[in-house]
């Protein structure tokens, strides 16, 4: 048998596996169950939480369906690219992917500041936050373990971090709080993650920390934001009426939940309960039993995510470390942020949950985020060991 610096493991086709390598290695399988679970229960809830989103609007019920299945479809073609494309490929991605989505964030905060944006967008599902997310783990993870020269790398980490910070602050200027936050969040992982220093980091979180709570509170909407949670917690703002609402649909699904198609405040209570605030009619028809078992899934693609990282650290592969780590966190923290949006815990800006909210766009990158890890977790599985 090879060594590991001998083998190749970009050139092999389905065919060509063999089976000895794949062995003692359930991974792969394990997430594609996880990941296929996720998303039908994902199809049946947005669909249930949209038709009357949808027919609301002037659509047909089944409008928002139909672009979860188009991006859905979209995601799956292009996973089957990753997966068949060779790392070193892989790797080069990343140099072209980063600056469209940061533009792309630029281009939309400035559309959304003139307010041309529904003159414009041919999408209005369009959220650049999640496309610049995924492309910032890939640079990343793809640009620092090749750089060896420390003056060359202490450019990278100015670059990073300026456009990091300067994302962060687009975001607040849009109103995407909780997005800025799970960007914030993960800068400092994937820093962490690529040996930048501890003191770097730590100087970096209190400058952003510093601009952000200087940028939040010199927006109007912010404060009012602000003020409204405290009411919220007196029972007094007439603006926490969703924030009620998603609380009242959580108490009454109680343990096994109303029923699926069966939830009542999905009918024009809670604006946004399709996306932002899905959770409440997961927790409504599903119940509590059911939230906990998604929530399972959930913690089972991490640790399949997380096993991936660390046999990809033994193997001295850092990009697919990263990456695998990277992926793995984003997705697993938006699930999570997007129940403490719905229960009051964060900003009502929102942000969409994984698999589960009628967002075409968000499920797009959420499934081409899991064929990574799909892909990665192959590797790791046949040289891992």
């Amino acid at each position: 048998m090879l060594d590991r610096e001998e083998m190749n493991y970009d050139d092999f086709t389905l065919r060509d596996v063999n089976k000895d390598e794949l062995s003692g290695s359930l991974a792969p399988f394990t997430l594609l169950v996880i990941v296929l679970f996720l998303t039908a229960s994902g199809f049946l809830v947005s669909y249930s939480a949209s038709y009357d989103v949808a027919l609301r609007s002037g659509s047909v019920h089944y409008f928002h369906f139909l672009e979860m299945v188009f991006f859905f479809a979209l995601s799956f073609l292009t996973g089957v690219l990753v997966f068949f494309t060779k790392k070193e490929k892989l790797e080069v991605l990343p140099y072209v992917i980063y600056p469209i989505s940061s533009f792309l964030l630029f281009f939309l905060s400035y559309l959304q500041i003139t307010g041309k944006s529904a003159e414009v967008l041919p999408f209005p599902v369009i959220n650049g936050c999640d496309a610049l997310t995924f492309s910032t783990v890939l640079i990343v993870a793809s640009a620092f373990p090749r750089i060896r020269n420390k003056e060359r790398r202490g450019w990278w980490y100015l670059l990073i971090s300026l456009l990091g910070t300067a994302s962060i602050l687009l975001m607040v200027v849009m109103g995407e709080y909780t997005y800025a936050f799970l960007y914030f969040a993960t800068l400092l992982v994937l820093f962490y993650l690529a040996r930048f220093s501890l003191r770097f980091i730590f100087f970096y979180a209190l400058f952003n920390l510093t601009a952000f709570l200087f940028l939040f509170l010199m927006i109007p909407s912010a404060i009012e934001n602000v003020f409204a949670r405290i009411a919220f917690l007196n029972g007094e703002s007439p603006d926490s009426e969703r924030l009620i609402y998603s609380m009242n649909a959580i108490k009454e699904g109680g343990l096994l939940g109303k029923g699926f198609g069966n939830g009542y405040y999905k009918l024009g209570l809670i604006d946004g309960i399709e996306d932002d605030y899905v959770f409440a009619n997961i927790a409504e028809e599903l119940g509590i039993l059911g939230a906990f078992i998604i929530f399972l899934l959930f913690l089972c693609l991490f640790a399949i995510g997380m096993r991936t990282s660390n046999r990809a650290e033994l193997m001295g592969d850092e990009f697919i470390s990263i990456t695998a780590y990277g992926f793995t966190f984003v997705i697993v923290l938006k699930a999570f942020l997007s129940v403490f949006v719905t229960i009051g815990i964060f900003p009502s800006s929102g942000i969409s949950m994984p698999f589960f909210s009628a967002n075409g766009f968000e499920l797009f990158f959420t499934i081409l985020e899991c064929a990574f890890l799909y892909r990665f977790a192959h590797i790791t599985g046949r040289r891992g060991r």
